[in-house]
């Protein structure tokens, strides 16, 4: 046999270092991975939590008084409401200042 040729041996070094630091990336890749995995499983937990608060929170509300659907309709409670303040006589004069400019400069 003859003497090992420099070449195969800068061959041989070269491949297990290319394997060593693919190696050594795949494992941080996966290192990362399952710690992503892990902020995402808490993200989806505080999520669930902050969705069964804001329910809560809305179930406490109390009713509204205009409809939904429409701010210049309102609810039951709205119309109880605007007539124990009498708004109506509050709008009618309210109405009557900017028909005759009262609020013109």
């Amino acid at each position: 046999m003859g003497s090992i040729n420099p070449v195969w041996i800068l061959v041989v070094l070269a491949t297990g270092g290319v394997l060593i630091t693919l190696g050594k990336w795949i494992g941080g890749m996966n290192k990362f991975r399952s710690s992503v995995e892990g902020a995402i499983v808490d993200i989806k937990n505080s999520i669930s939590t902050i969705q069964g608060d804001i329910k809560s929170i809305l179930g406490a509300l109390p009713p509204q008084p205009v409809s939904r659907t429409s701010p210049l309709t309102l609810t039951e409670l709205g119309k109880d409401i605007s007539q124990e303040l009498d708004v109506s006589s509050w709008a009618t004069n309210e109405a009557t200042g900017v028909v005759n400019c009262n609020y013109c400069m």
